[in-house]
């Protein structure tokens, strides 16, 4: 996967854009740059196709990616009785390597596919099953070296050409619609092959709306108000709810919602309210990573949003935002495919109850962690789900499209720092404020 980075050079313009492969070791990109004079243009290799390819093979032969990386961990159970205990391997199927025996925890993942292979001590069995947690598996298999992904996954190319960006002639500022007002539809648009913003002035720019709502608390407030907020997901949706949480709602000593909730329960069941405005965060079934899950109180979105739609809140009230992404990487593209399409059927059944709620998907996010299991390529195949599921719902839900701003501040980690995170939470009050 090429991308091409065009940077400003008097100035901090930054634009970012996908590179057309022409399938005979040819590329080509056509951009428009939104600032005149001397702009500087790399390319990077995002992904390589030997470690995609790479992480695939190793999917369909472990039922994990995590095999392919240079020091393999995952999600595994931990068990214990008595003296004895043990730590195996979880997947969302019952494909075990180097294990006959297999313990279903489907029931308690709220119905959702979730196995651990079954403990070797004879003192133990499925029931000894004490918490979920990551952790080394480079005992469980011997992955030959020619299964391991190429270090560094992610680099520039090492051609660098300097530009004369002509003055703006284009339609980069033609008059656009207000984020807020504009057709839900419209966020789907292109979202696989196309840029949908530009950095400049200090500020992310959309392309396709515009928004004059400023990135200050009393602003989000004012907004807000008597509003009820639910972030579902992944870490990156709980980024979002730790923002609103800590930052807009003034919480003290701040919270970090990483940890769960009293009595080590999955979910905190704790909604932070103050200036009106109620804030929670709940987290998706395993697979979740994290140190030490609890095997308690696992709940699904689905469930979450059937228990919602039976509410006495006013569905004008309910603003809702999924995220969906890096805790499903290293597993087979068909389990983020079909947590997405429950997604969708939960989504528009809810819509049914209460049609003005609002509903926002927020894609992946662009990174490079050569320890991890992340692949922008794989990363490209789950928008295309994305745009695939929702599309009966496209004119209902709004699509935060992120990849491009993470690009462009070549984001290395899956969580954005603070100027990229800013800006994603402005992109996403602009469709609200």
């Amino acid at each position: 996967m090429m991308i091409v980075l065009a940077q400003q050079i008097k100035g901090d313009g930054e634009l970012a854009s996908h590179m057309h492969d022409h399938d005979n070791g040819t590329y080509s990109v056509r951009i428009r740059i939104p600032w005149a004079g001397t702009t500087v243009i790399r390319v990077k290799n995002a992904a390589k196709i030997e470690n995609t390819c790479l992480r695939l093979r190793t999917m369909d032969t472990y039922g994990t990616s995590v095999f392919s990386m240079k020091n393999v961990w995952g999600i595994g159970g931990k068990f214990l009785y008595k003296n004895e205990n043990d730590f195996t391997m979880c997947l969302p199927s019952e494909m075990m390597v180097n294990h006959t025996r297999v313990c279903n925890y489907t029931s308690i993942n709220d119905g959702l596919p979730w196995f651990c292979a079954h403990p070797r001590p004879k003192e133990l069995s499925c029931e000894h099953i004490q918490s979920f947690n990551a952790g080394s598996f480079d005992g469980v298999v011997k992955a030959n070296n020619p299964l391991k992904v190429y270090v560094p996954s992610v680099e520039y190319i090492n051609a660098v050409a300097n530009i004369e960006a002509p003055a703006n002639t284009h339609d980069l500022y033609i008059e656009k619609p207000l984020c807020k007002q504009m057709q839900k539809r419209l966020t789907w648009e292109n979202i696989t092959n196309n840029i949908n913003g530009f950095w400049m002035n200090n500020t992310w720019n959309l392309l396709n709306c515009k928004s004059y709502i400023e990135h200050q608390n009393n602003t989000y407030r004012g907004c807000l108000k008597g509003n009820y907020m639910y972030f579902l997901g992944d870490s990156t949706a709980r980024q979002y709810a730790e923002f609103f949480v800590n930052v807009v709602l003034e919480t003290r000593p701040e919270i970090n919602l990483r940890r769960f909730g009293d009595n080590n329960t999955y979910h905190w069941r704790k909604t932070f309210s103050k200036f009106g405005i109620n804030v929670n965060y709940l987290k998706h079934a395993m697979p979740f990573t994290n140190p030490v899950v609890p095997i308690h109180d696992i709940t699904s979105v689905y469930t979450e949003l059937q228990m919602l739609s039976r509410s006495s809140v006013p569905g004008e009230k309910f603003m809702f935002l999924f995220a969906y992404h890096a805790h499903f990487q290293s597993f087979p593209i068909s389990v983020f495919r079909d947590r997405t399409r429950r997604l969708v059927k939960n989504i528009r059944a809810f819509l049914t109850l209460k049609p003005k709620a609002l509903f926002f998907v927020k894609g992946p996010n662009y990174c490079f962690d050569d320890t991890h299991w992340f692949d922008n390529t794989l990363t490209m195949v789950y928008i295309e789900i994305l745009q695939q599921a929702f599309e009966s719902l496209h004119d209902r839900v709004v699509y935060l499209y992120t990849w491009s701003l993470n690009v462009e501040h070549e984001t290395r980690n899956i969580h954005p720092g603070p100027v990229t995170l800013q800006n994603q939470i402005r992109h996403f009050k602009a469709y609200v404020c």
